[in-house]
């Protein structure tokens, strides 16, 4: 009758989902077990999932740590070429911030994931916390505030508006374009930003310049 009782305890524990518990929790609920008391009952009222507790105290027979770690969600290259596109953009005065990097991370782990159907849910997007753990697994990258380029250096003069000028007009009789080829543009993209703003770079990397 026990055994059918425990039986039944298992196949509960089985097709539960676990909870939430801690690393002291776990080390408490290897300690019953280790006095005697039965894994399922154990599992059953620390909310434990019994694989779980089957597998730790296997562990810490070995002399395994019982730390719980989560996996990455991006493999560890795919996290390298993630750090190398952010240096990448920082050498072409492209520097990226916290949000653009975790845009890129989702960009490419939703890719990654299954197609869902009517029967599973879409697969949820990476959160900052991912970020912060990202960061923190790859030191190399530090946050930094982009410096802002000289005003003098991306001024318009009488001297450059000539020269431009001059440029296009050799060009225009060179390859005999037309009217065809005049488009209106305004200078809203040449307005410089004043504004510093906060991205992320290579640890020991000289001033991050933005245009």
């Amino acid at each position: 009758m026990e055994a059918e009782e425990e039986e039944k305890v298992t196949e509960k524990i089985t097709l539960r989902r676990g909870g939430n518990y801690t690393t002291q929790d776990l080390a408490t609920a290897l300690s019953r077990v280790q006095k005697g008391e039965q894994y399922a009952v154990v599992s059953l009222m620390t909310n434990i999932p019994f694989r779980t507790l089957f597998n730790k105290a296997k562990d810490q027979r070995e002399g395994k740590s019982l730390a719980c770690r989560t996996k990455p969600a991006l493999h560890p290259e795919l996290e390298a070429d993630l750090v190398e596109w952010v240096a990448a953009m920082q050498r072409v005065g492209i520097p990226v911030g916290p949000s653009g990097i975790l845009a890129k991370a989702n960009e490419v782990y939703l890719a990654m994931q299954p197609m869902p159907t009517q029967h599973t849910a879409p697969p949820k997007p990476l959160t900052t916390g991912w970020y912060r753990r990202f960061i923190g697994r790859h030191p190399i990258l530090t946050p930094r505030i982009t410096l802002q380029i000289p005003h003098v250096r991306i001024l318009v003069d009488a001297e450059s508006a000539r020269g431009q000028f001059y440029t296009m007009a050799r060009l225009v009789i060179e390859h005999n374009f037309d009217k065809s080829r005049i488009f209106n543009m305004d200078g809203t993209s040449f307005k410089p930003n004043a504004f510093s703003r906060k991205m992320v770079a290579l640890k020991g990397s000289s001033n991050v310049w933005t245009q």
